[in-house]
């Protein structure tokens, strides 16, 4: 809940922003012009990998992107 989103295009400026839902869940409605992208996740407490991804005019299937360890100190 509550992660930024970020997808940059290819030269690393950003394109869309977005904040995910109490499902983790995120959507944009307008559509990316074709190309490559890099989505970034940013979260306190956790880390996540940088996720590459190609836009070609047709809809994407859903991403699932994990947390790959926290920093929180249970």
């Amino acid at each position: 809940e509550n992660a930024i989103i970020e997808i940059q295009d290819k030269n690393g400026n950003a394109v869309r922003a977005l904040r995910t839902n109490r499902l983790g869940q995120f959507e944009t409605a307008t559509p990316l012009s074709n190309g490559e992208y890099l989505v970034t996740v940013e979260k306190e407490g956790y880390k996540f990998d940088i996720l590459k991804l190609e836009a070609e005019g047709e809809i994407l299937e859903p991403l699932i992107i994990k947390a790959k360890s926290s920093n929180s100190k249970s």
